[in-house]
């Protein structure tokens, strides 16, 4: 699997295994479902396979950015008014 390295991006190696971990679980668990939904959707299982593949892979990436849900900034801006 892809790993970005950590101090570019400022995290310390427990954040950055704790992360790589759930996303690999996450990948592990959701990419045969993921594929054959694409599958079905555009009939072409090599193309499935890379449309699931860049959608993990611009997650991960996201995410290693410190990437935070909608809600999360919802409630920062809430807090801070």
């Amino acid at each position: 699997m892809f790993t970005l390295q950590s101090s570019y991006f400022m995290m310390n190696k427990r954040q950055e295994h704790n992360l790589n971990a759930t996303l690999t679980n996450a990948h592990t668990d959701y990419a045969k479902g993921l594929s054959l939904h694409a599958f079905y959707k555009i009939r072409d299982r090599a193309v499935g396979q890379d449309l699931v593949q860049d959608a993990f892979m611009k997650t991960w990436i996201y995410l290693v950015r410190g990437g935070a849900h909608k809600t999360d900034a919802r409630v920062s801006v809430s807090c801070t008014q």
